[in-house]
């Protein structure tokens, strides 16, 4: 499901600020300031979801959370971040949209890679991907495009932790979604990512099941994350 992006002027100056918390121990990446996000953002100055900016308190949070981030395998760092249970003060989990303002965590997963949203915006599946991909040291494929993931070698025989890349010819080239394989059969597979419908009713961080040959995504490959980067024909 897309995220669409709605007008917020003040996102960059907020986000350019730096942290009220230092983190103990953090690398260069971890304990800079967040960049300032108006190259990603869009001609309109855009972010995700809801109106408003997020409190200060949160962004410090969010910046606490990456700093915290574990360095293992991708698919082990998405499954910590899905397993993060701090909130807003609203009750809304850092690894979900939030509904009044929008999420900081989710914005440093674009900016942490240096990405920019692509096309109508592609949601932030691919974006928490590289980022993951990234912070173990790997190379992601330098997109914010779920299609970027696609492997010209088609499904083949997926390991645990590759990018399952789905497509979506319904909503032209390049869309999709995409979540690391953490296993399934020749029917269904079961895919650990991003901005997935969770069982708080959130588009968030969680495993989800999905059919290879039917509905309306399709299973397009697997990529590999060991070998980074996009693979060659």
């Amino acid at each position: 499901m897309n995220r669409r992006f709605f007008m917020a002027g003040s996102v960059s100056a907020l986000l350019a600020t730096p942290a009220m918390a230092d983190v103990a121990g953090a690398d260069d990446f971890d304990s800079a300031e967040l960049p300032d996000y108006t190259h990603l953002l869009g001609p309109a100055g855009m972010t995700p979801q809801g109106l408003a900016t997020p409190l200060p308190r949160e962004v410090a949070m969010a910046r606490d959370i990456m700093a915290q981030a574990p360095r293992t395998s991708p698919h082990e760092i998405m499954a910590w971040l899905e397993a993060l249970r701090e909130t807003n003060q609203d009750g809304e989990r850092y690894n979900e949209g939030w509904r009044d303002r929008w999420n900081p965590l989710i914005v440093g997963f674009f900016a942490g890679t240096g990405l920019t949203p692509s096309g109508d915006l592609t949601p932030w599946c691919a974006a928490c991907i590289n980022w993951c991909i990234e912070r173990a040291g790997l190379k992601g494929t330098g997109s914010a495009s779920s299609g970027s993931f696609r492997n010209p070698r088609g499904p083949g025989r997926p390991r645990l932790g590759d990018v399952a890349v789905f497509r979506d010819d319904a909503r032209g080239p390049g869309k999709g979604h995409v979540g690391f394989y953490v296993g399934g059969d020749t029917r269904r597979i079961t895919v650990l990512g991003a901005n997935q419908l969770n069982e708080r009713g959130h588009h968030g961080i969680c495993r989800k099941p999905y059919a290879v040959r039917s509905g309306r995504l399709v299973l397009d490959s697997f990529h590999p994350v060991t070998e980074g980067g996009r693979e060659s024909p």
